[in-house]
């Protein structure tokens, strides 16, 4: 199941793209976070969501692969797990300008198995949108 998307963005592009590469910063503004922890460019964090009617507790771990600041893309590994089940996913994040603004856009393919590997993957992926989305948007107010 592919993701992807773009938020337009109001703030200034060099700010925002500082505060997303702050994993201290941008972990508070993921939906749901309960507890975190950074360590050099690993993110652990537990965090509550719901994917349809589904709703759980995950062990997330976001790696920081990449992150170029010049080019503002920046590549991240996820993986999470559940009582729900498990998902793991490389992310692609970058910022571009163009004649009717900045934009924030991301994608990503990810892997999901157990419970929420069966519900339907429109669901699932409208919940991770609607994530990034509010994810984004919260960073960029918060510049």
């Amino acid at each position: 199941m592919k993701i992807e998307g773009s938020e337009k963005i109001e703030a200034n592009p060099d700010k925002v793209w500082d505060y997303l590469s702050d994993p201290e910063k941008i972990i508070k503004c993921v939906p749901g976070v309960v507890e975190w922890n950074v360590s050099n460019n690993v993110i652990k964090a537990k965090i509550k969501q719901g994917i349809g009617f589904i709703k759980g507790t995950f062990d997330v771990t976001v790696s920081i692969e990449k992150n170029d600041q010049l080019k503002k893309e920046a590549l991240l590994s996820m993986q999470g797990t559940s009582n729900l089940g498990n998902f793991e996913s490389a992310v692609t994040i970058y910022l571009k300008s163009s004649d009717d603004g900045n934009y924030l856009g991301y994608s990503a393919d990810p892997k999901v198995s157990g419970m929420i590997g069966t519900i339907s993957s429109s669901i699932v992926v409208n919940t991770i949108k609607k994530i990034v989305r509010d994810m984004l948007q919260c960073a960029s107010k918060s510049v």
